[in-house]
């Protein structure tokens, strides 16, 4: 990648002043049966099946609301935000990356 290639900045997340759902980070079976998507699974199999085979199609809402969460975190990232630690996200994930760079807290 040559560094004059650089995506566009996003000033404003997708979807902001639009309808959007909260995802979840785990499928229950609520969501699933739904046809609602998840973080840990993404879209439900019934929304991958045909309509005529009893499957549903995806919902507009979910899509907006993955969309703005991903370009939220990036224009964050954009503007120079840098993530404090998190104890529970660390813990999420396993734990930070060696060297991995965290904005400081000042009290």
């Amino acid at each position: 990648m040559k560094l004059n290639d650089k995506p566009r900045q996003l000033a404003v997340p997708f979807a902001s002043t639009g309808d959007k759902n909260n995802i979840p980070d785990k499928a229950t079976q609520q969501t699933k049966e739904s046809g609602n998507a998840a973080y840990d699974s993404g879209f439900p199999p019934v929304t991958m099946t045909p309509i005529s085979a009893g499957g549903i199609p995806p919902h507009g809402k979910d899509f907006n609301g993955l969309m703005h969460d991903i370009t939220a975190a990036i224009r964050y990232v954009q503007a120079g935000g840098l993530y404090t630690y998190n104890a529970d996200f660390a813990g999420a994930i396993g734990g930070y990356a060696k060297d991995a760079i965290l904005a400081g807290v000042s009290t």
